[in-house]
């Protein structure tokens, strides 16, 4: 009866002393559930794709232009004061003095129907390769940014889950430090120990409770973030990565960098600039056009000298324009050469970027096998742990081993199994840091 009026005095002391820590309630989800999540309410992807249609318009808009236009056209002129000249009477088959003669109509009305078609334009190739390079730079930044956000939420949740396994840990570490202190003090009482061993087993509950506590602000800061990356506002429903997502960790793979989206982006811009090579040598070449007009014309009949017997009278025509610029200064051949000189740069970036994705490479695939040598370690321990503990278990049912120590055997359990996870949630995140260097985490 002392004893337990000891343990409940131990643990009202620690309430009033501020410890009221607990794990918050999560919903447990998947990776892919989470990534899912992040995909629907994440505003930059939404921009991304609305990018993606617009680029698609563009290059509709560069497919159309070698379309032939066609426009209507209309037009009521009224003229408040007509061009007068003056003429010699002799012209009008008579002598005498010379008039004054007005030209033009007091009003006209025209109605045209005018078309016209590009025939030879050197540069509409290279302005649609353009636009097709655009769109295709546009969906894979969607893929990029897709990819990107994957891995934020990867990495927030496995922040967030080996958070609250170490505020677990150190809960459990904390009621082992209780009953020790419970037992120095009854062996105190019994002069069995000296007062410094109590004031010791208090100092080590006093350092586990402000180690619980600044685990829990730890817990709410990853939490806070795995909330901001799926895009929901700090009042949802909080969510945390279940246990066995983490269980089985994937298996090491041969590492392909095709799809690295900086590969990628290179190998868009350097068809980027061999169109651009190409629209600067178009410049040299001329630009043909056809185009044609059929109209009708009303004119008033308030002519000085002609009278019309038919008010609307049509006409029409066609032909074809060339354009050809032969000088201009030397400035095209200057244009072409800056794009020739600008290709060589990209070339040279080309290269760099491959040795350095190459050393990444290497690296990301090391760290990764070390991670996994790791997790098989951490798995080895635990076992011999477990082992050890159902020994310790047996031994205490005879009556070999006390109850304290069996506890301290259990937490050693706990410990060796947190580190399994650690290593797992290591792993994990090396393995996603791969996946991105590879350009394509997967969903599932």
């Amino acid at each position: 009866m002392k004893k337990l009026l000891s343990i409940i005095l131990i643990l009202f002391c620690c309430k009033s002393s501020g410890y009221s820590q607990t794990i918050p309630s999560y919903q447990r989800v998947s990776f892919s559930e989470l990534m899912k999540m992040a995909e629907q309410n994440r505003p930059e992807l939404k921009a991304s794709k609305l990018k993606v249609e617009i680029a698609q318009q563009g290059l509709k808009k560069a497919i159309e232009q070698k379309l032939p236009s066609l426009q209507v056209n209309a037009d009521n002129r009224y003229n408040t004061q007509l061009q007068t000249n003056l003429l010699p009477g002799l012209i009008f088959g008579q002598t005498g003095q010379d008039r004054l003669v007005a030209f033009g109509a007091a009003f006209s009305h025209i109605v045209s129907l005018e078309a016209g078609i590009n025939v030879f334009r050197p540069e509409q190739k290279s302005e649609l390769q353009q636009k097709r390079i655009l769109l295709e730079k546009e969906e894979n930044a969607v893929k990029e940014l897709l990819n990107q956000v994957r891995a934020e939420v990867a990495e927030a949740a496995l922040n967030q889950f080996i958070t609250i396994e170490q505020f677990r840990l150190r809960s459990l570490n904390r009621e082992q430090l209780v009953i020790e202190l419970k037992e120095a003090e009854e062996e105190y009482k019994e002069g069995k120990r000296l007062k410094v061993e109590v004031n010791r087993a208090k100092l080590a509950l006093l350092q586990q409770e402000n180690q619980i506590k600044e685990s829990a602000r730890q817990l709410k800061i990853s939490s806070r973030k795995l909330i901001q990356v799926l895009g929901f506002d700090e009042e949802n429903q909080e969510f945390a990565l279940s246990e066995a997502s983490i269980g089985n960790i994937p298996q090491l793979t041969t590492t392909n960098m095709n799809a690295n989206f900086d590969l990628q982006k290179m190998r868009l811009s350097l068809l980027e600039q061999q169109q651009k090579i190409r629209f600067q040598k178009s410049q040299f070449l001329p630009q043909v056009s056809a185009y044609g007009l059929l109209a009708n014309q009303y004119l008033s009949q308030d002519f000085d000298v002609f009278q019309f017997s038919k008010p609307w009278m049509p006409f029409s025509y066609v032909g074809l324009k060339l354009n050809w610029k032969l000088f201009d200064k030397q400035s095209r051949m200057r244009s072409l050469k800056q794009e020739r000189i600008q290709l060589q740069v990209l070339e040279l970036d080309q290269q760099r970027l491959n040795q350095q994705l190459k050393t990444e490479k290497v690296v990301a695939d090391e760290e990764l096998y070390s991670y996994q040598e790791a997790v098989i370690l951490a798995e080895e321990q635990y076992q011999l742990t477990n082992s050890i503990f159902e020994t310790d278990k047996s031994r205490n049912k005879e009556g070999k081993l006390l109850g304290s120590e069996l506890e301290e055997s259990k937490l050693s359990v706990d410990k060796a199994y947190f580190e399994v996870q650690k290593a797992k949630v290591d792993y994990w995140k090396a393995w996603f840091r791969l996946k991105r260097l590879e350009g394509s985490i997967p969903l599932n």
